[in-house]
């Protein structure tokens, strides 16, 4: 697997506007610029509008590294327009036959049927100027478990998984994951994500090689992707951490900053004399970087002057290998 950057930006947020779009490439262009090189997109990031952002970087700056991951399960609109055209564009897309009516879930606009994958993943490459994108994650397939339950969630996923295949063979796909917010934590395990379901399924298809990433919430006050023992292992029960560790998969972990809660956060003493001379926000990113596991961690802002006191951590490699787990108890 490709040596990341221990920091990388999620392209989720910004308002919908040519503001928000020019204060998204100035962050995007600071991090490039400083040997930051991973870039987490989805056609569904403010309604495609962050992908195209990150387009107009990659064709000013074409020769840079960069790895650069996509999502694919959720169908971009622009909600704003009201239901009678949501419902418009959903009947079109039945119509062009891109979306099984089975395999679309309307209330959260998502769907795993390949041909639509395969339609937005050419968009994406186009709109990126690339022939490959380096990740390509499953996006929030927990949602889709939940609505279909496990025997039909299971042959659906063997389908999209014979599709990215086809995808790693054309050379179109290099590495692929799973993207998921609660998926691995749910208390109910009927709804719960089974990474090593997922990756038989894949050994069953032949490319658990390429699976190769999870994304999933890691902060100070979201920790049960280490904590929370909820994936089957053989016999034993572990956290996803673990399992992950035991089947070489690397964790990119998505809200460091616990979705803007933690910049603002009285950590205690004990903690900031772990991190000394830092602000919370860099306490919260220094926490995460600091954790064994964690490939990189994605911090989604629009703001350059917040971006660049978030990268002094990693830029001044104000962080070290610790267990967490010190902070809890030092």
């Amino acid at each position: 697997m490709k040596n990341l950057s221990k920091i990388g930006v999620g392209l989720y947020q910004g308002e919908e506007s040519d503001a928000g779009d020019q204060k998204l490439f100035e962050v995007l262009e600071f991090a490039l610029m400083n040997g930051i090189h991973v870039f987490d997109c989805a056609p569904s990031y403010r309604n495609r509008r962050s992908e195209i952002v990150l387009g107009r970087l990659t064709q000013k700056y074409p020769d840079r590294d960069y790895f650069i991951s996509t999502k694919g399960g959720f169908v971009p609109f622009d909600f704003s327009q009201g239901e009678e055209k949501e419902n418009a564009y959903v009947q079109e897309l039945f119509d062009r036959g891109w979306v099984r009516p089975s395999l679309f879930d309307q209330e959260y606009f998502q769907t795993f049927d390949p041909v639509f994958l395969e339609q937005a993943l050419t968009t994406t490459l186009t709109t990126l100027s690339r022939d490959s994108i380096e990740l390509y994650y499953l996006h929030n397939p927990e949602y889709f478990l939940a609505k279909v339950g496990r025997v039909r969630f299971l042959e659906v996923m063997k389908e999209v998984l014979l599709w990215i295949k086809d995808k790693i063979k054309a050379g179109q796909i290099k590495t692929f994951g799973i993207s998921s917010w609660n998926g691995f934590f749910e208390e109910e395990q009927q709804a719960r994500l089974d990474l090593m379901e997922l990756y038989t399924l894949a050994q069953e298809v032949g490319i658990e090689t390429y699976f190769n990433y999870l994304q999933v919430p890691y902060n100070f006050a979201q920790t049960r992707a280490l904590f929370f023992k909820g994936q089957n292992l053989g016999t034993s029960q572990k956290s996803l951490f673990g399992v992950a560790e035991e089947l070489k998969i690397s964790i990119l972990g998505s809200a460091p900053l616990g979705q803007g809660k933690l910049p603002n956060y009285a950590y205690p003493e004990k903690v900031k004399k772990i991190f000394p001379g830092m602000s919370s926000a860099q306490i919260s990113l220094s926490f995460v970087l600091s954790t064994p596991g964690i490939s990189s961690a994605l911090i989604g802002t629009t703001s350059l002057v917040h971006f660049k006191e978030l990268a002094a951590v990693y830029l001044e490699e104000r962080f070290g290998d610790r267990y967490f787990i010190e902070t809890l108890t030092q």
